[in-house]
């Protein structure tokens, strides 16, 4: 049993670098944000939230640590 623990903690050692080194390719490269910094302030296009904000006050219920979480087994 005690090898098997030394095993998990070898392969978990061995892993880590493969796990960041991928995580950081799911991260934006920053030269897309640039595309998102623009703002046109003539534009009189409007947002509705209306759909976002009925899911919100129907699926999302507070927990006994005053935490908001989504029931996800409502939605």
């Amino acid at each position: 049993m005690r090898q098997l623990g030394r095993l998990y903690i070898t392969v978990a050692v061995l892993m880590a670098p493969l796990l960041f080194h991928c995580v950081s390719f799911a991260a934006p490269k920053s030269l897309l944000w640039d595309y998102w910094l623009p703002n046109n302030p003539e534009s009189i296009e409007k947002v509705d939230h209306s759909p976002w904000d009925l899911f919100l006050r129907t699926y999302i219920v507070q927990g006994e640590d005053s935490i908001n979480r989504v029931a996800y087994g409502k939605v």
